[in-house]
């Protein structure tokens, strides 16, 4: 899915080493949660609990509703769906395809002044 995105959006480059602590020029695309080397709690992810999950954004509680992510092993819609460690993020986990209400086209208010949810989003897999 992300190489669909890259047919437009050129300077996407996901692979490439960028500067710290980011470490790539763009967050890295196609990557199962159970990828080795990103720093990504998986067993959080399935669990879907705690901090950053379920709720509804700027209600001044922290928590957004489980990001999106595709499935490439899927066999059927009910598999596509279940959250599981080899789940992958792609550009869609976290941004909106052209334009949404937060900045930079995410799907929950990063960084947003006085929102609680602002990290919300990157908790669900980079869960500390």
């Amino acid at each position: 899915m992300s190489r669909w995105c890259a047919d437009c959006h050129t300077d996407l480059d996901p692979s490439n080493p960028g500067n710290p602590p980011a470490h790539f020029m763009r967050h890295p695309s196609d990557i199962a949660m159970n990828g080795t080397g990103y720093h990504i709690n998986a067993a959080h992810w399935v669990a879907g609990q705690s901090d950053g999950f379920g709720l509804v954004s700027d209600d001044a509680i922290e928590g957004v509703p489980r990001l999106r992510f595709q499935q490439p092993d899927a066999t059927d819609y009910e598999s596509s769906k279940t959250p599981e460690e080899t789940n992958q993020v792609f550009c869609g986990t976290c941004h909106y395809a052209h334009g949404g209400p937060f900045k930079g086209s995410l799907t929950w208010p990063y960084k947003t002044d006085g929102s609680a949810d602002l990290y919300s989003g990157c908790q669900q897999c980079h869960y500390k």
